[in-house]
């Protein structure tokens, strides 16, 4: 039995004795395990031990919590070469770019003797020409800056960029500064129903909403709803039934209840709960049944739920042949169709699943 006293040892020697089977049930206890304060730690293990997937979990998990893995001590302990490959990352889940500036000066004030020589090459993939340029002011009095002409190249490079953005034809450099992240920890989810758009839970990883607003298509207004009984972000969405249907998502935790929406009373109602906690997951509704797929829970999901409205409760149904989390999701000719791009790769994949096989 696989526990958190002897995963690393089990880990280790399962390398050693190229037990492939003994090496997954350790990497997917360990994916289990990650939060804000360890992930840094799992991934530096997974590094040395040659341990891809769960490298690859950790590195993923690292990027969605940024801010929250750099209130930690092992923040502070990372080497400038790891720091800058995450910086780099275009899907750094970040609500500001600003917020990537101050976690590095953090990260240099920790041991600024030692550090600050780092500061340009940091500088260098914090995407500062994206800010406003009263943020940059602010960002410009930074004392550490001082010291290189390069990080002030920075500041007059990105109070440039916003100057040049009010002239009709200009050419925005190909370097990664000018490059917006792609993270999509903001969005809310949005669904069309009854002739209105309801824009549902979002926020940031760590700054959950539980709030609901509707967009009258005719009206052409918004109007904030009743809000749904718990935080939500990543969280999938479905109509059923003339009910709207909030599943999983996450909340601080991943969320494995469920709630809907009765327009017509503004009351949101708990359901039961899946069988596992879900964010990053999609829903999908054919022929009266509601399907849960996909996410993530410590772990990128392949399996996939089926909510039955007449006896109120969930069921699991056959695995897609990968993972996905956040796939998009689409009825055609009596098939769900699932697509996604590869968590890793640049690759497309797409699952159809024929529900008569129920």
């Amino acid at each position: 039995m696989v526990t958190k006293e002897n995963v690393q040892v089990l880990l280790l020697a399962a390398n050693v004795l190229q037990l492939d089977y003994v090496n997954s049930v350790c990497a997917e206890f360990l994916q289990k395990q990650l939060n804000p304060s360890n992930c840094l730690g799992i991934r530096a293990f997974a590094d040395l031990h040659n341990c891809t997937d769960l490298l690859s979990s950790s590195e993923a998990y690292i990027k969605q919590h940024f801010l929250e893995v750099a209130k930690g001590e092992d923040f502070l302990s990372l080497s400038s070469d790891d720091l800058v490959k995450l910086i780099s990352s275009n899907d750094l889940a970040v609500p500001f770019e600003e917020k990537v500036f101050e976690c590095v000066i953090k990260w240099v004030k920790h041991d600024s003797d030692h550090r600050i020589d780092f500061l340009p090459k940091l500088l260098e993939h914090v995407r500062l020409p994206l800010l406003k340029p009263d943020i940059i002011i602010n960002i410009s009095e930074e004392p550490l800056l001082n010291t290189s002409h390069k990080c002030k190249d920075y500041i007059i490079e990105a109070l440039y960029f916003n100057h040049q953005k009010s002239v009709q034809h200009f050419t925005i450099p190909k370097t990664i500064r000018f490059k917006p992240r792609q993270f999509d920890g903001f969005q809310k989810v949005l669904l069309m129903f009854s002739d209105s758009i309801y824009a549902v839970g979002g926020g940031f990883i760590g700054y959950p909403l539980k709030s609901v607003e509707v967009f009258d298509v005719i009206t052409q207004k918004w109007r904030i709803v009743s809000s749904m009984t718990i935080a939500r972000c990543k969280l999938g969405v479905g109509v059923l039934n003339n009910r709207l249907y909030a599943v999983g998502g996450y909340n601080g935790n991943g969320l494995k209840s469920v709630e809907y929406y009765d327009p017509t009373l503004d009351i949101w109602t708990p359901v039961a709960e899946m069988s596992e906690c879900r964010y990053g997951v999609s829903v999908g509704v054919l022929d009266g049944l509601m399907y849960a797929i996909g996410g993530y829970n410590g772990k990128f999901l392949k399996s996939v739920e089926v909510y039955r409205p007449s006896d109120g409760v969930w069921s699991s149904i056959a695995d897609m042949n990968l993972c996905r989390f956040c796939p998009g999701v689409a009825v055609l000719d009596g098939l769900l169709s699932v697509g996604i791009r590869s968590l890793f790769s640049s690759e497309f994949s797409e699952a159809f699943f024929d529900t008569n096989s129920l």
